[in-house]
């Protein structure tokens, strides 16, 4: 995330190691994409990526139309990638990636608050983890013994 962008507020509170947390605001769930390449051989994407790893990780493309992508569709744990590739005359990509692990999203308060990692493997073992947790403070939660009624 580049230091001119003022679209966003760092929250310097609980992000993990390697992480930086923000939070962006959203205008009806769509946001203004900080990887864009504007140029006629540039690609631009942004997408949900799934998968055990990052080696056999997948993409499920959002709508995007310019800069605004759409995330009406995404959840709280899903891993973001937005990517604005430029190719050269000779063919060399020239990659311009972001990785992000969304931490919650709120489309009544229309407001994203998500971890940004370097790599698409770490924002994957991020979700993962988060996942985990979950799922354990959930079963630690039904095991709980019900209060006598008497």
């Amino acid at each position: 995330m580049s230091e001119s962008d003022t679209q966003t507020a760092e929250i310097a509170d609980n992000a993990p190691e390697g992480a930086e947390r923000y939070e962006l605001p959203m205008d009806g769930g769509s946001i203004r994409s900080f990887v864009y390449c504007s140029h006629k051989r540039g690609g631009n994407w942004a997408a949900v990526l799934s998968g055990p790893n990052a080696a056999r990780m997948t993409r499920t493309y959002l709508s995007q139309r310019g800069r605004i992508v759409d995330l009406t569709t995404i959840k709280a744990n899903d891993v973001i990638e937005f990517g604005g590739d430029y190719t050269t005359g000779s063919g060399r990509r020239i990659p311009d990636r972001e990785y992000w692990h969304i931490i919650s999203i709120d489309f009544d308060d229309d407001s994203v608050v998500f971890d940004q990692y370097p790599t698409p493997a770490k924002a994957l073992r991020a979700a993962r983890e988060a996942a985990r947790a979950a799922s354990a403070a959930m079963v630690a939660g039904m095991a709980t013994p019900m209060p006598d009624a008497c």
